[in-house]
């Protein structure tokens, strides 16, 4: 679904995790991972709310509600429910329960996030909740096709839960874009150069893509996407070393090869100028989070 996001305008897109909670007690969720939450009932009905908040969000079928990163919020089953139904071997708890997806999904950077708060997403019949019922179903098999379905569904369902909630602008003619990355001179040149963060994208380079003059093309991506174009590069650059540092067991100057930096040393210095900090510490701080 890669060219689907580049055409969203979302720069980065990663299930982290997903799985089947029972909530049979308040649960307090308040570790601040840097990943966003969607939540789908999967039977009965439950609260969602931030702390702070002064109400909650009620989770039933056929809705979703998504939790933007560190935002601590907590679980509690619906005060209205019963809890708990009587079969012929006695009885049998019935609590709600829900499929929980940790992600992570922004525009041009990882400042750029495009989830917000915590909010409730109805998911329209028959068209979307017929991706919700598949994955319900697919949760149910253990094969690796299963998986695959799983997988699918749950991009689905968040593309659809990013558009329903602002994560991204609806332009004239019905075309979807996150700051400015529809735009048909940049949007092949950003699609390039997320998919070969790497290469030497000078200025001159980058003009050349989109065929135009280095002043107008300087000039038209700042106005588009916001930022000048190096500094664009540089984001998907930190993007995606900050992606392989939390998910892959390469060494920091491996990583800076791969993002298009000749020493161990530059890269550092620019990844802790942009991220806050050392790419050291950004793993330190992922391995204590998982």
């Amino acid at each position: 679904m890669g060219d689907l996001f580049t055409v969203l305008g979302i720069s980065h897109f990663a299930i982290r995790e997903w799985k089947e909670l029972k909530i049979d007690h308040p649960l307090d969720v308040v570790d601040q991972a840097t990943v966003g939450r969607l939540y789908l009932a999967r039977e009965g009905t439950c609260q969602i709310r931030s702390h702070g908040g002064a109400h909650g969000i009620t989770l039933g079928p056929d809705e979703m509600v998504m939790v933007a990163k560190e935002t601590p919020h907590i679980i509690r089953p619906y005060s209205s429910e019963v809890p708990h139904s009587i079969n012929g071997n006695g009885h049998s708890h019935a609590y709600p329960a829900l499929v929980m997806v940790r992600f992570r999904a922004y525009a041009a950077g990882p400042d750029r996030d495009l989830t917000e708060g915590v909010q409730r997403i109805p998911l329209p019949q028959p068209g979307i909740s017929t991706v919700r019922e598949l994955l319900l179903e697919e949760l149910k098999q253990t094969s690796a096709y299963s998986d695959a379905m799983c997988l699918s569904a749950l991009q689905l369902l968040l593309v659809y839960a990013l558009q329903q909630t602002g994560g991204y602008e609806q332009l004239p003619g019905g075309q979807l874009q996150s700051n400015g990355s529809g735009d048909p001179r940049l949007s092949p040149l950003i699609a390039e150069i997320r998919s070969d963060p790497a290469t030497d994208w000078s200025v001159a380079k980058m003009a050349r893509r989109a065929c135009m003059s280095r002043s107008s093309f300087a000039a038209r991506f700042r106005n588009v996407m916001g930022q000048a174009p190096f500094d664009y590069v540089t984001s998907v650059r930190m993007e995606w070393a900050s992606q392989l540092l939390q998910e892959t067991t390469l060494s920091v100057q491996q990583i800076a090869h791969r993002v298009g930096y000749e020493s161990e040393s530059a890269f550092s210095t620019a990844y802790k100028r942009r991220m806050g900090k050392s790419p050291t510490a950004s793993r330190q701080c992922a391995e204590a989070r998982w």
